[in-house]
């Protein structure tokens, strides 16, 4: 990952939230419809009525405005690798089933999958900060305490580790970009259902 793609931006007097708030806003919405390139800052300053002087008091880079913009999309902060860690294996079921359904069901999350995907070429550091912020300390997280139940044999079906998360990640990322049309809260849910029981993600706890 690019580390000058920083969490934090140049000093000076306190930052009015909500300023920054219309900007990572009017970010991710100009990057989900237009990719990169069409969220430059011209177009944020322009759709979300804050100058460019602003913008660029905070973020030196269209690239580091988008980072921060990811970050500000996280839905549940209370879900973090330090709960999870914490989870017995139904519960972690449980929240497997529900992040699966959310993402499958949240507007504009397969063009933000799609969008992303596309600017790993001419932008890598943008699906690094994804990767390394969302999905990396979720997973390990989730890992542990799936090591804890193969070990009991919760989860006979199991498959290993790395095989389990691409296997989970290429269903859900199949479905959001190929499966655009007609997805609905009750067929997502099944879909989900089917899924966690061929990746033998069933809690048989004794």
């Amino acid at each position: 990952m690019n580390r000058s793609i920083s969490k934090s931006s140049s000093g000076g007097r306190p930052r009015d939230r909500a300023v920054d708030d219309a900007i990572l806003k009017t970010a991710i919405e100009l990057f989900i419809g237009h990719g990169v390139e069409g969220a430059s800052f011209e177009q944020i300053a322009k759709c979300s009525g804050v100058s460019r002087a602003a913008i660029y008091r905070r973020w030196k880079s269209k690239e580091e405005l988008l980072a921060a913009a990811l970050r500000n999309t996280k839905q549940s902060p209370n879900i973090n690798a330090q709960t999870i860690a914490t989870l017995n294996p139904d519960e972690l079921i449980a929240l497997f089933r529900k992040t699966l359904i959310d993402a499958l069901t949240r507007q504009n999350q397969g063009a933000l999958i799609a969008q992303l995907i596309g600017s790993i070429p001419a932008h890598p550091e943008l699906i690094a900060v994804y990767r390394e912020e969302f999905v990396e300390p979720l997973w390990e997280a989730m890992a542990k305490v799936l090591d804890k139940a193969r070990s009991t044999g919760s989860f006979p079906q199991l498959p290993d580790q790395e095989l389990l998360r691409d296997m989970l990640a290429g269903a859900v990322i199949h479905r959001l970009l190929m499966q655009t049309n007609n997805r609905r809260l009750k067929k997502e849910k099944a879909w989900v259902e089917r899924l966690l029981r061929h990746l033998g993600l069933t809690v048989d706890i004794v």
